[in-house]
């Protein structure tokens, strides 16, 4: 391996990701057409294992409906 590969390499994975990246947002955007879904993700956003982690560490409580 050189300095070359390395730099392409990560690049590659740079793109890669973004493309990822661009695809679950779009995605997101789609299921937030459906209101089942919204419902979902407000839950999900209030309950969710890691929005009730940083709540945690943050000294917050949260509530749980």
């Amino acid at each position: 391996g050189s300095w070359l590969d390395a730099v392409r390499a990560t690049i590659l994975m740079g793109v890669v990701s973004g493309v990822y990246y661009w695809r679950a947002k779009t995605e997101e955007r789609h299921l937030g057409m459906d209101p089942t879904y919204r419902d979902y993700s407000e839950w999900i956003e209030r309950n969710g294992l890691v929005p009730r982690f940083f709540a945690w560490v943050g000294g917050k409580r949260t509530v749980r409906v």
